[in-house]
Parts: C-alpha cells; sequence; structure tokens
C-alpha cells in the first residue's frame, strides 16, 4: 500500500504457431505412411478382389440417390423454410488446411477474445520504467540467470581482433 509492487510485473506474450514445424511433421507423416506401404523385398503379390460387380451395383444406387436426395432436399427447404445449401457448407479439415485457412482461424479466435479497449487506468497500472522488463519476463527471461553471463570487457581503441594489447606484450618480452 505503499505504492510498491509486491510481486514483479509480468506481461504473458502468448506462443506463435510454428508452421515451418507443422509442415515438417506433417512431410515425415506422409513419408513414413508411404514407407509402411511399400515393401523392398522378397515376392510381391498384388491381390485382386472382385469390386467391379459391386461398383456397378453400388454405381446404380448411386444415381438413384440423388435423384430422392434432391426430392428430399427441396421437400425439406419448403416445409421448414430453409435453404439446406447453407448447412451443406463443407468445412476444412485440420490437416488439409492451408496456412493462410490457420492463420484466418487463429485471427478470428484472437478477435473474439480481445478485450474491449484500453483505458488510461490500464497505461496507468504498469509503469513505464518497468513495461520492457515485465515483458521480457513474460517470455521466460529471469534476472538471476542473467548476472551469472560473464561481463564482456570492451577492446582498446584500434585494437583489431585476435591482436593482444600492448601491455601484455611488454610483459612477455621482459
Amino acid at each position: 500500500s505503499d505504492g510498491k509492487l509486491t510481486d514483479e510485473l509480468v506481461i504473458e506474450v502468448p506462443d506463435n504457431e510454428n508452421w515451418i514445424q507443422a509442415q515438417l511433421l506433417k512431410k515425415t507423416r506422409l513419408e513414413g505412411a508411404d514407407k509402411e506401404k511399400k515393401e523392398d523385398c522378397g515376392l510381391q503379390i498384388q491381390k485382386k478382389t472382385v469390386k467391379a460387380t459391386q461398383k456397378q451395383s453400388s454405381s446404380e444406387k448411386e444415381e438413384d440417390a440423388p435423384v430422392q436426395d434432391i426430392k428430399t432436399q427441396v421437400l425439406r427447404e419448403l416445409a421448414t423454410g430453409f435453404k439446406v445449401e447453407e448447412k451443406l457448407k463443407i468445412e476444412v479439415s485440420e490437416a488439409n488446411a492451408t496456412i493462410g485457412d490457420k492463420e484466418k482461424k487463429k485471427l478470428l479466435g484472437d478477435l473474439e477474445n480481445l478485450e474491449e479497449g484500453t483505458t488510461e487506468e490500464s497505461y496507468a497500472r504498469v509503469p513505464v520504467e518497468s513495461f520492457g522488463a515485465a515483458l521480457l519476463r513474460g517470455m521466460g527471461w529471469n534476472k538471476e540467470a542473467d548476472k551469472e553471463r560473464e561481463e564482456t570487457k570492451p577492446r582498446a581503441s584500434l585494437l583489431g581482433l585476435g591482436a593482444k594489447p600492448l601491455s601484455q606484450l611488454s610483459r612477455r618480452s621482459k
């Protein structure tokens, strides 16, 4: 209550979806499926089945089915007063979705979860001096781990890479 925060402020940053790794994972899955199907050695015999007669009989049924479906769709549309076409929209599955589809879906989700707006109180709640550190803490930065890092020493002026300062050279020559 003296104006200081007892806990350090952390601004959480959502993870980005790594679409490159998703493509590589999809590619390895497809390659793995191809390897399972192929037999590289030994006698390979193709199994033939009698599906031709089944396909002919099912194709005759399928020709009648669309006619019945159209009739039932028209009757449903007249009875309920809605268009069946609206219900027949094809959803893009996650496996076949392009990067643009995934990004669009994510954007729409973000827009739904978006806060109404920022106010002066929300800006006043986060001091300008601690904003950068709070954002870094949200990304996983640790102040104690940063202290353990070795301090870099600036190079003397006009001293190139790999060159030793004159003071070290004069000590060795004595």
